[in-house]
């Protein structure tokens, strides 16, 4: 798995040992790819740390709640975290 996305986007570097949960499946873009999902432990200071690459252009902190019940959230995006929750 690569760290680059988050590196690239946020600055955020996402240790082997941050990660709590991953998956994979095939990439809806790409269909000769993988796609992955990636659930990660961040410590407490890290929206401090955030510094947005050439991609990022702003970010949005909402609850877990917020996230699911939004209408204009991605479905597959929300599919894979309520796949994670039920994995908890």
């Amino acid at each position: 798995m690569e760290q680059r996305e988050v590196m690239e986007e946020f600055g955020l570097e996402i240790k082997k040992q941050d990660i709590v949960y991953s998956d994979s499946r095939q990439s809806m873009m790409k269909p000769d790819q993988q796609s992955y999902f990636i659930v990660a432990k961040l410590p407490a200071d890290f929206k401090s740390k955030i510094v947005f690459g050439n991609e990022g252009l702003e970010y949005l902190l909402i609850t877990l709640d917020e996230y699911m019940n939004r209408n204009d959230a991605i479905k597959k995006s929300q599919d894979r975290v309520l796949k994670y929750l039920e994995s908890l």
